[in-house]
């Protein structure tokens, strides 16, 4: 075709061909708007898009979720497993500052200051 003029049968070609393209771009721009991301296509009722490498999130530091208590009682034992049928690991004073875990039934586990973990009766723990 080249230093030919079109007939009519390419006339229409290049006309749909121009339509096509139009179209295409405003859907592409369309998903751009709607999905949020310059990088997909669409074909059908489908939206397919390359997803990009996500960064790792970092972890929140195991201490950003604790909750302070503090022993009101002269000695607590501080113990394996939550119950009393267990030999305490240590003893606890009066005033002790712990980190607070988690509470179930009654006891909460934690973490002394020596970072040393079990689990104290919560009714002697105040928050």
């Amino acid at each position: 075709m080249t230093g030919e003029y079109l007939d009519d049968k390419d006339k229409v070609i290049v006309a749909l061909l121009t339509i096509v393209l139009a179209i295409g771009g405003i859907v592409t721009l369309r998903s751009q708007i709607i999905y949020g991301s310059p990088i997909g296509f669409i074909t059908g009722n489908y939206y397919f898009r390359i997803k990009a490498k996500k960064e790792p999130v970092p972890e929140t530091p195991p201490a950003a979720q604790y909750t302070t208590a503090t022993v009101n009682i002269d000695a607590l034992n501080l113990r394996p497993q939550p119950n009393i049928n267990n030999t305490p690991i240590k003893v606890l004073y009066k005033g002790t500052k712990v980190r607070v875990i988690s509470v179930d039934q009654g006891w909460a586990k934690v973490i002394d200051d020596t970072d040393v973990e079990g689990y104290l009766s919560n009714n002697y723990l105040l928050y």
